[in-house]
């Protein structure tokens, strides 16, 4: 199955919800940058959190045939990053996500910053 990239992301962000990651942002930098078009930022309550989004998203996208170019932090879980080329996903630890500020660092080259909407019963 082929999928744009708004396709993907869209994807993406329900596997990271179905494992009830929090504060979802999708950052637009197309265009910005020679690697990069959306970044996908969420956060996990803890390591195993962490690890079971990171998890969950690369077990659905190779069985939705989207091809993974690499990975990294699943091991330590605190945070985790997912390249699939033009998406790259970072999950992390509230603290980690604190600390680094990835929101700040690609807010002005941004197209758009889009927080999506979680509610979990």
């Amino acid at each position: 199955m082929q999928l744009s990239r708004e396709e993907l992301s869209e994807h993406i962000q329900q596997w990271m919800k179905d494992k009830k990651a929090e504060n979802i942002e999708e950052i637009d930098v197309t265009g910005k940058t020679g690697y990069v078009d959306i970044i996908l930022i969420c956060t996990g309550g803890n390591d195993m959190h962490v690890r079971a989004i990171a998890e969950n998203v690369l077990a659905q996208a190779k069985d939705t045939g989207v091809h993974l170019l690499g990975k990294e932090g699943l091991e330590v879980g605190e945070w985790a990053l997912l390249d699939f080329g033009d998406i790259i996903v970072h999950v992390l630890r509230e603290e980690a996500r604190n600390r680094y500020s990835l929101e700040e660092l690609w807010e002005k080259q941004a197209n758009s910053f889009r927080r999506i909407e979680t509610r979990y019963d």
